[in-house]
C-alpha cells in the first residue's frame, strides 16, 4: 500500500519517529515500517477474534 503524506505531516512524523522512539531512519520506508509496526500493535492490542 502507497500512502503519501502533505510535507507537514511528513515533518511530524519525522519528530515523531526520532524523539519519540528513537528511529533515524526518516526515509519514505522507513516511516512506512514504523506505521506498518503501529498499525499491527494497534490491530492485536484490539484482541479481535481471528478468522
Amino acid at each position: 500500500m502507497n500512502v503519501v503524506f502533505s510535507p507537514l505531516i511528513s515533518e511530524k512524523l519525522k519528530i515523531l519517529m526520532i524523539k519519540g522512539h528513537r528511529i533515524t531512519d526518516t526515509s519514505s520506508s522507513g516511516a512506512a515500517k514504523f506505521l506498518s509496526k503501529k498499525i499491527d500493535e494497534e490491530y492485536k492490542s484490539l484482541n479481535l477474534p481471528e478468522y
